[in-house]
């Protein structure tokens, strides 16, 4: 989620686009630390919307959004179990979901490539992986054991409670996922010189 401080006069992502550019350098966004998924999620948005803000790391999530509640940041980028309380009371407010879809916690928020940001989407993805050497008979029976769980009623609830959407893929399609996550986040770290600190 990109988020900003339900107070700020901020909105939608148009707005905070518009005055980034109009203020370069001068709005600022917390992260969870340097190098960390917030702080690249962030640069991303940044070189696909052209804009100039200040990067101020915290150590951790929770400061990061403590910082943004308390006004000592514009903004920030940040899972949504963490914000999901504090956007529903009304203090921090979503511009956007750096995901392909819309969260269905919150089906009013656009998507970054529904505000023209296809390149912005920070989806944490989880996957189970073998060694190479598992047998063919085994991974089958592995994956469809997995994709029953997780496509089980109750378990789908647990996965949306927590903030996550379950989604279930073909071994290759993971992997070509994984590999394009790669090439992507490898790009954006090498353009913005980002070191893990």
């Amino acid at each position: 989620m990109l988020v900003v401080n339900g107070k700020s006069g901020i909105a939608s992502l148009e707005d905070l686009v518009k005055r980034s550019k109009a203020e370069p350098g001068k709005l600022t966004y917390s992260s969870a630390g340097p190098g960390t998924t917030p702080h690249i999620g962030m640069e991303i948005f940044k070189e696909q919307a052209g804009v100039n803000l200040l990067h101020v790391p915290y150590k951790g999530a929770a400061p990061a959004v403590t910082a943004l509640l308390s006004g000592e940041v514009n903004a920030t980028m940040v899972d949504l179990l963490p914000v999901l309380p504090h956007v529903n009371a009304g203090t921090l407010k979503v511009l956007a979901v750096a995901a392909g879809s819309r969260a269905p916690q919150l089906p009013d928020a656009p998507t970054t490539a529904e505000k023209g940001l296809a390149g912005v989407t920070m989806e944490t993805t989880y996957g189970i992986i073998a060694p190479k050497s598992l047998p063919p008979a085994i991974a089958t029976k592995l994956r469809e054991a997995i994709v029953a769980a997780v496509n089980a009623p109750e378990m789908k609830q647990q996965f949306l409670q927590q903030g996550a959407l379950p989604v279930t893929s073909t071994p290759a399609e993971y992997q070509k996922l994984m590999q394009a996550e790669s090439d992507k986040w490898k790009n954006i770290i090498v353009k913005a010189k980002i070191s893990l600190e």
